[in-house]
């Protein structure tokens, strides 16, 4: 995962326009798809790299060919490689003194969030879930020290805030040690 410099995400409302717009981007525009696929409820994300150039001409040109159908973009420079491997696979060997939840309305903000965390303090991402079985909904599971939670929980918030769409926030010092192998 080291040669993700730049991340892009595109989410829509639609899942042919989303499928029209990664068709669009792969074309036009020097980045490589990571995932494009349908997620819930009858939304489509987009998840590319490339260096910064070519992912803010990417998105560019899915938001101008979007129409009604586009929800929500997020260009990601320098994104922390935890971020990337969470996306991928949940990792619960990592949960320390303290577990934070970021739960939000859109996957956007979540991996926003998530790279905001990772790069404010010592955590681990447990995991990053978007929005599969949710709804829509997203979260992103983190551990470490109470401290580094909290630092990281709040950087989250206030990098997630504006756009409008946090659902709750948690810190839960020393977690309950039966409950890890439910939180996967």
């Amino acid at each position: 995962m080291s040669d993700v410099s730049c991340i892009g995400f595109l989410e829509y409302i639609s899942i042919g326009k989303g499928l029209e717009a990664a068709d669009l981007i792969s074309k036009n525009s020097d980045i490589k798809i990571l995932l494009a696929a349908p997620n819930c409820p009858g939304r489509y994300q987009i998840l590319f790299t490339g260096d910064v150039g070519a992912v803010k001409e990417a998105v560019e040109l899915a938001q101008n060919a979007a129409e009604f159908s586009f929800l929500d973009s997020l260009i990601l420079p320098r994104v922390d490689e935890r971020v990337i491997a969470a996306l991928y696979a949940p990792n619960a060997d990592f949960v320390g003194d303290a577990v934070g939840v970021l739960e939000t309305m859109t996957m956007t903000a979540t991996i926003e969030g998530a790279d905001t965390m990772a790069k404010t303090a010592d955590i681990s991402i447990v995991e990053l879930r978007l929005g599969k079985g949710l709804a829509g909904k997203s979260f992103v599971i983190v551990s470490g020290t109470v401290q580094d939670v909290r630092a990281a929980m709040d950087a989250a918030l206030e990098t997630v805030r504006e756009r409008g769409v946090v659902i709750s926030s948690v810190v839960i010092p020393s977690l309950n040690r039966d409950l890890i192998r439910h939180i996967l």
